[in-house]
């Protein structure tokens, strides 16, 4: 049976730590080392986390940062330090249904594959089940092409943590460091290297959308989702029949969420922020659209995009008034 290594980045948030070991703990196929990297979050989560593992008997490998780095590194540190054969990465305010494991990484190797995938369900803070992200309603397996595909439309999630990898096909430090958004082209990278992507339809990913989350802050890090692009037309390059897709992804992926942050952030007495920030990326969305975008994405069957990528383009003012009541 391949060894499984699961990576925790730790920051922050004693008691979010210590529910996602115990749902390391609680697996039905038990893990083979749990690597917990400390990010030096400096509140005693870090050893917390590794307290919870060793009163449940799970191996743990603890990485620790010189200084806080952000997630990437973190992953990229406690991937250079995992020695399992198949490898996943729960975030430490997340959990895990007690069959991620054996469902997942029974999904690798019998379909001799180099990425499983299954459904994640949001949480409330105090545990509650919301709705689902993601509901893999795919075929057992696809393509990778295929998937990929369904990555740059939005119709899958690019993210790193309701997956399972071979480790063999992650490289080295694969995750960009110094940024967020950086999984999506991990994810993409892997989709289109890979002959097939194996599915399972089971919500076993519990993501928790905290207050504090990078997702839910605005400042400038949203900018990064400049240099995810980049990072994805290198990755499709020259391959044919994706140009459809690849356009959807850089409005709906990037143009869209960067403009929605930038004016939700205008709009929200709240929030804290310069507003020349907000100005300019909403400037440098509106840039990222090209005439010919509107059409196109209507031909290919994307029409709330073109409408809204329309409204972005034609008047920004409107569709701030617009998004403001949604």
């Amino acid at each position: 049976m391949s060894t499984v290594s699961i990576i925790v980045p730790v920051y922050r948030g004693t008691a979010a730590a210590r529910r996602c070991v115990l749902s390391i703990a609680r697996q039905t196929r038990p893990v083979d080392e749990l690597v917990l990297v400390d990010d030096r979050g400096r509140d005693g989560a870090f050893e917390a986390a590794v307290q919870e593992a060793r009163m449940h008997g799970v191996r743990c490998i603890e990485v620790r940062q010189e200084s806080n780095r952000g997630v990437s590194a973190a992953r990229n540190s406690g991937l250079a330090a995992a020695s399992g054969e198949f490898v996943g990465f729960v975030d430490a305010d997340d959990a895990i249904e007690p069959d991620f494991v054996a469902e997942l990484s029974q999904l690798l190797a019998q379909y001799d594959v180099n990425l499983a995938v299954c459904g994640s369900v949001r949480v409330s803070t105090d545990g509650r089940r919301a709705k689902d992200i993601e509901d893999v309603g795919f075929p057992l397996v696809l393509s990778g092409q295929a998937y990929a595909r369904k990555l740059l439309t939005d119709d899958a999630k690019g993210y790193v943590c309701n997956k399972l990898f071979r480790r063999t096909s992650l490289g080295a430090a694969p995750f960009a460091e110094g940024r967020v958004y950086e999984d999506f082209p991990v994810v993409l990278a892997i989709a289109l290297e890979s002959e097939r992507v194996a599915f399972s339809p089971r919500p076993m990913y519990l993501y928790t959308l905290a207050d504090g989350s990078v997702s839910r802050r605005f400042g400038p890090h949203v900018g990064d989702l400049d240099s995810q692009l980049v990072d994805v037309r290198r990755i499709v390059g020259e391959r044919s029949g994706l140009d459809a897709e690849l356009r959807a992804h850089r409005v709906g992926g990037v143009v869209l969420p960067m403009a929605n942050m930038a004016w939700r952030a205008r709009h929200d007495p709240e929030v804290a922020t310069d507003d020349r920030l907000a100005v300019d990326l909403i400037t440098r969305a509106r840039r990222l659209l090209r005439v010919s975008d509107m059409p196109m994405l209507a031909l290919n069957g994307h029409r709330r995009l073109a409408l809204a990528a329309g409204m972005l383009k034609a008047s920004p003012a409107l569709y701030g008034r617009v998004l403001r009541y949604r």
